[in-house]
């Protein structure tokens, strides 16, 4: 390597280290009411830099970086011009700029287009219930309005960055949380602020792609990068508790999906020695003592597991589990609805099951517990409802994809973003951005890496 190419790359670095600290300072500012107003004005003059100077990379970084649920403070997820968030605002303009630039439409695009419209026409039965329509409208058409501001303009490496970038923001931002005791809500217990921090839906994302990273990718920058992660990630679950990490069940049931996934592809290729080495990485987790709460969260999936294969009742079920359930048996009990489900604005009663008496607003919204019209379950229970099996279909097809990918790490980004949506998606705005994401991934597969800009992360 040459003394030019090394302080290319040294300078790359340094570059990148400036940025986790400039975002996580962007990031805490957004939880103090009058400093959080400054932060959004900060953010906007950023992110029309970076995208003025083509580093389109960060400008997504950016716009992933905020958490849709504050308590304190305002972002560009909470504050509003006219009654439309900054972020709404931002992406509309970024829409239209690129929109105005495409002179001739693909085919593809045509029909995608066509099937959008069909179901929103479907949909226009629920109009009446003009909030939540208008609220899953939003969330079915952002991902493709994110894919046309965004497609081409940067490289799958470049989006792994994106989310290596925006991991080490969570862990600096998480350890001066608990050091400085910073406060998130009015709760006095960390584990629960952290939650509030957590409900920033992307970090389960986080978590599962980095480790994947580590354990499958064979390119040697991203290993390292994410073993750092995962190594601080250790130092702080064994000073804190395990719940420095923010663990919930789904984060759970993620990571020993991929750690299964992982054994069984080391077994078949008889390499116990890299099994055991990485394992180990567990081991402070098993040293510490658990939090009350994470250990409530393994309760409700072993509970969840009697319920699944022995004659439990649901009602028996821990309070997590057994909403969700309620949920997925009043949503099947209506067979029309299974193909194309109730569509935008759609929602189902719970008139069969009937949910628990203690159900209260941390479970649905008020207006759904007074009005008995449930607008927005919970994970994947969400999607059967809008969109039925159509869904599920939608993303199997997505799935056959996966091995198109002649680079291993493309494939495991392109992975980790279908096991989330397939779970998360209805979620929250980022969920649904990840569906642009990962349609820009898919367009990238096959593209020539010319268009892969030199000012590359790294």
């Amino acid at each position: 390597m040459s003394s030019t190419s090394l302080k290319i790359n040294i300078s790359k670095y340094l570059f990148n280290i400036f940025l986790v600290f400039y975002f996580s300072l962007l990031y805490l500012l957004q939880y103090y009411y009058i400093l959080s107003f400054f932060g959004i004005i900060i953010f906007i003059l950023t992110f029309f830099i970076f995208y003025i100077l083509k580093r389109y990379h960060h400008s997504l970084c950016l716009l992933l970086l905020f958490s849709p649920i504050v308590n304190f403070g305002v972002n560009i997820y909470t504050f509003k011009i006219l009654n439309v968030n900054v972020f709404y605002i931002l992406l509309i303009l970024l829409f239209l700029k690129n929109i105005a630039l495409i002179k001739k439409i693909n085919s593809k695009y045509i029909f995608i287009i066509t099937l959008l419209l069909l179901f929103l026409i479907y949909s226009l039965k629920n109009i009446l219930e003009f909030k939540e329509f208008f609220q899953d409208t939003i969330l079915l058409f952002s991902p493709f309005m994110l894919y046309i501001c965004f497609r081409k303009k940067f490289s799958n490496n470049d989006l792994i960055y994106i989310f290596i970038i925006l991991s080490y923001v969570k862990l600096l931002t998480t350890f001066l949380m608990y050091y400085f005791s910073i406060t998130l809500s009015n709760d006095t217990n960390m584990f629960n602020r952290l939650v509030v921090d957590n409900s920033d839906e992307i970090g389960l994302l986080l978590k599962t792609l980095i480790l994947s990273i580590f354990l499958f990718t064979n390119n040697i920058k991203f290993r390292i990068l994410s073993f750092i992660l995962i190594s601080l990630n250790i130092l702080g679950t064994y000073q804190y508790g395990p719940q420095f990490i923010g663990l919930g069940s789904l984060s759970i049931l993620f990571i020993t999906f991929v750690i299964i996934i992982f054994i069984i592809n080391k077994v078949l290729t008889h390499n116990y020695k890299f099994i055991l080495t990485s394992l180990l990485l567990l081991i402070p987790f098993l040293i510490k003592p658990s939090n009350e709460s994470i250990n409530y969260k393994m309760n409700n999936i072993l509970e969840l597991s009697h319920f699944l294969f022995s004659n439990y009742t649901i009602y028996a079920l821990p309070n997590s589990a057994q909403i969700r359930v309620i949920e997925i048996l009043n949503i099947i009990n209506e067979p029309t609805n299974l193909i194309v489900g109730t569509g935008l604005g759609g929602y189902f009663v719970d008139d069969k099951y009937p949910f628990p008496p203690w159900t209260n607003k941390f479970d649905f919204s008020e207006k759904e517990l007074y009005t008995g019209k449930f607008f927005k379950p919970h994970n994947i229970n969400y999607n059967l409802l809008k969109y039925g099996i159509l869904f599920i279909s939608v993303l199997f097809y997505l799935f056959l994809y996966r091995n198109s990918f002649k680079n291993l790490s493309h494939k495991i980004l392109y992975l980790n973003l279908l096991l989330f949506i397939g779970f998360n998606f209805g979620a929250g705005i980022k969920a649904a951005l990840c569906l642009g994401i990962l349609f820009i991934v898919l367009s990238n597969k096959n593209s020539n890496e010319i268009f892969i800009l030199k000012n590359s992360c790294v």
